[in-house]
């Protein structure tokens, strides 16, 4: 990760000596040749270390999950957004839906590969029935919602 780093940097001062927008990086019409090639490669590289960034931060939330339980401990895993039609809960408004949880395994989702994504895939497959791990919506407690999610569309 600190070599894409480094790269991302350099890419970014080449872009910034080329008089290349920085904050505009979709609009590259207008740019030379050379100019387009350093912003396609920035964007590469970019790319790569977001990826870096995320497996990093999935591996290590689902290390901490597994030390917490294996230790005793409890954790609260929330579904606002996940199984809810919005992050934001209203009573009167919000819908709950817990077959939205099924998208988190379906390969095609473009969420897939989200750090949630994986680390509810690794409760899922490591600790499904295990009594500490707690799931909240509104910052309620709930029942655990692997009971509903349909295992035939987890098949890898």
């Amino acid at each position: 990760m600190d070599d894409l780093n480094k790269l991302e940097q350099e890419t970014l001062k080449k872009l910034r000596e080329k008089d290349v927008d920085i904050d505009d990086l979709d609009d590259i019409e207008g740019y030379n040749k050379e100019q387009k090639q350093l912003i396609e490669n920035y964007k590469a590289i970019r790319n790569g270390l977001n990826d870096t960034r995320m497996d990093f931060f999935a591996e290590k939330t689902k290390l901490i999950a597994k030390n917490t339980l294996n230790s005793g401990g409890t954790i609260y895993f929330a579904l606002d957004g996940l199984a809810t039609d919005s992050t934001r809960y209203n009573k009167e408004k919000t819908k709950i839906d817990f077959e939205k949880l099924d998208e988190l395994f379906d390969h095609n989702n473009k969420f897939y590969n989200s750090v949630t994504s994986k680390e509810m895939r690794y409760l899922y497959d490591n600790f499904k029935d295990h009594p500490n791990i707690k799931f909240t919506i509104k910052d309620q407690v709930i029942e655990n919602p692997f009971k509903t999610i349909n295992s035939k569309k987890m098949v890898d």
